[in-house]
C-alpha cells in the first residue's frame, strides 16, 4: 500500500513509524537501503509530528546518503487521541535543483542552518558553508546529522560592502537574498558577478536596474515553488495518515474476526456492539440475535439471569 502511495504522489519513499521512531513499514522494503526496522526518532521531522504537528525538513538521508525533502504527519485514531505514529513522505530535491538551475547569470542556492548550501547551480559549492564559520559551528552541524558527514568546507566567499561579496580570486558579486518564512534558518541566495552583468547588458537602463528585477523574480519563483510543495505535501501526508489508520483498523478487525476464541465488544452498560465468528460458533448466537443485547443476560444460564448483573 505504501508503494501505491509513493507512485501516486510521485515521491522517493513513503514510510510509517511507531511512537518510538522505529520504521514499521516502508515502500522501499525490498531495497538494500530499506528503512524497515530503522529508527529515525532523533530526526526533527519525527519529533515534531509525534507531538501532533505536520513538519517539513530538508536533509541528507542517514541511510541512503541522498538529499531529500521530508514531509511528516502524525497518525491518530481520532482527533482526541495523541498520535500513535508518524507517516513520512521523502521527496527528491530534483525539482529544487531545476529551480535553482535557472540562475544562468550567477550562483543561486538554498542554504540551511549555519549557511550550509543544500541545493545550488554551482556543484562545487554543494554542502559547503557559504560564509566562513567558527570551528565550533562545524561541530554543531555534525551533531545534527542534517547534512551528512561533512567536511562542509568554506566556499571562500566573504561579505563586502552594501550587499556585495567577493571570493578568493577577487571577483565581486552582488548579493540578493530572501528568507524562507515557512522554514526558519533557511534562505535563498543569488550571487551575481557584477562585471559579468555590465558586460552582457548593453542597454544603460538595464545596467542600473534590470538585472535586479530579474534576480528578484527568480527568488520569488523559488519561494512560490517551496510554498506550493509544502501545502501539497501537507494535504497528501494527511490523506496518507487517514488511509493508514483505516488500514490498521481493517487489519485489527479482520484479526479479531478470525480468532478461534469467542470475542465480544460491548459498551459501558454491557450491551454488545460487535462479535466475531468464534463467538457465533461457541455460543450459537448470530449477530442479529446478539447485537444490542446485554452480555450478562445473553450468557447467563436459564433462570439465573438475576445473579449476573
Amino acid at each position: 500500500m505504501l508503494e501505491y502511495f509513493r507512485k501516486i504522489f510521485d515521491t522517493d519513499v513513503c514510510y510509517l513509524m511507531d511512537r518510538q521512531g522505529k520504521t514499521l513499514a516502508s515502500s522501499n522494503w525490498n531495497s538494500p537501503s530499506s528503512f524497515v526496522n530503522k529508527n529515525y526518532g532523533f530526526r526533527p521531522y519525527f519529533k515534531k509530528a509525534i507531538e501532533g504537528e505536520p513538519y517539513i525538513y530538508l536533509a541528507v538521508g542517514v541511510t541512503t546518503h541522498k538529499a531529500g525533502i521530508y514531509y511528516s504527519c502524525p497518525v491518530s485514531g481520532t482527533e482526541s487521541e495523541s498520535p500513535s505514529g508518524v507517516v513520512v513522505i521523502k521527496d527528491s530535491v530534483s525539482e529544487l535543483n531545476k529551480a535553482v538551475s535557472r540562475g544562468e547569470m550567477g550562483y543561486m542556492m538554498l542554504t540551511g542552518p549555519h549557511g550550509v548550501i543544500f541545493v545550488t547551480n554551482h556543484d562545487k559549492w554543494r554542502l559547503k558553508v557559504l560564509w566562513q564559520v567558527e570551528p565550533g559551528i562545524l561541530s554543531t552541524i555534525a551533531q545534527t546529522g542534517q547534512f551528512g558527514k561533512g567536511p562542509w568546507n568554506w566556499t571562500g566567499v566573504q561579505h563586502g560592502e552594501k550587499n556585495h561579496a567577493f571570493d578568493e580570486s577577487g571577483r565581486i558579486y552582488s548579493v540578493l537574498s530572501a528568507p524562507i518564512h515557512q522554514m526558519p534558518q533557511w534562505r535563498l541566495y543569488f550571487l551575481q558577478d557584477v562585471r559579468g552583468i555590465l558586460d552582457s547588458l548593453s542597454v544603460p537602463l538595464l545596467k542600473n536596474a534590470g538585472y535586479g528585477a530579474i534576480l528578484f523574480f527568480l527568488l520569488i519563483g523559488i519561494s512560490a515553488y517551496l510554498l506550493s510543495r509544502l501545502r501539497k505535501r501537507e494535504l497528501t501526508t494527511i490523506k496518507a495518515a487517514h488511509q493508514s489508520t483505516r488500514l490498521q483498523k481493517a487489519y485489527l478487525e479482520n484479526l479479531v474476526d478470525n480468532m478461534p476464541e469467542a470475542v465480544a465488544i460491548f459498551d459501558r452498560t454491557g450491551n454488545i456492539e460487535r462479535i466475531n465468528r468464534g463467538f457465533v460458533e461457541i455460543f450459537g448466537y448470530h449477530e442479529n440475535e446478539a447485537l444490542g443485547r446485554n452480555i450478562s443476560n445473553l450468557l447467563a444460564p436459564p433462570g439465573r439471569e438475576a445473579e449476573f448483573p
